[in-house]
């Protein structure tokens, strides 16, 4: 045992995989813009939310644009801190204001897991894209239930999370 909560080992060990199955999923049912080649997932620590703790990052597909990836980083980053700073909220896309550079996209596990709280936010894609990568990779981690899917999915008015699972 390396000292770090078991939920990181079993996020980092599924999140690659994971990440890479919904976006090609999303890809496939064409429930994202043809021209989104790639995406950032992180997964975020947010049990402490003034210390958020970043646990893991993949990038997925190709981002061609060196701006783009530094960007996107950033802003799957913010998306899953700005979730931590509103506990009420299910899903960044609660808080989101596009005027201030803030988008949907990070969503949280509905309990502590292992004492835990975990955040895990997208970006790359459209914003709603961006949201339903982040549920599913959470759900399949085991870190929410498909009730609270639905839930992420009526608080954010998310159509592509609908027709993902």
């Amino acid at each position: 045992m390396n000292g770090r909560p078991s939920v990181y080992n079993l996020i980092q060990d599924k999140l690659s995989q994971c990440a890479r199955k919904w976006f090609a999923r999303l890809r496939d049912k064409q429930l994202t813009d043809a021209a989104d080649t790639g995406a950032y997932v992180v997964v975020i620590d947010i049990t402490e939310p003034t210390h958020p703790l970043l646990i893991g990052t993949v990038l997925i597909g190709f981002i061609d644009d060196p701006d783009k990836r530094a960007d996107y980083l950033s802003f799957a980053q913010e998306k899953c801190v700005r979730l931590a700073l509103h506990p009420e909220h299910v899903s960044s896309a609660q808080s989101a204001d596009e005027s201030a550079g803030q988008y949907a996209g990070a969503v949280r596990s509905d309990q502590a897991i292992a004492g835990r709280m975990i955040a895990i936010g997208t970006s790359g894609l459209l914003a709603l894209a961006d949201e339903s990568l982040s549920a599913m990779i959470l759900f399949e981690c085991g870190l929410c239930s498909e009730d609270y899917l639905n839930t992420i999915e009526v608080a954010s008015a998310n159509q592509v999370l609908q027709q993902l699972y």
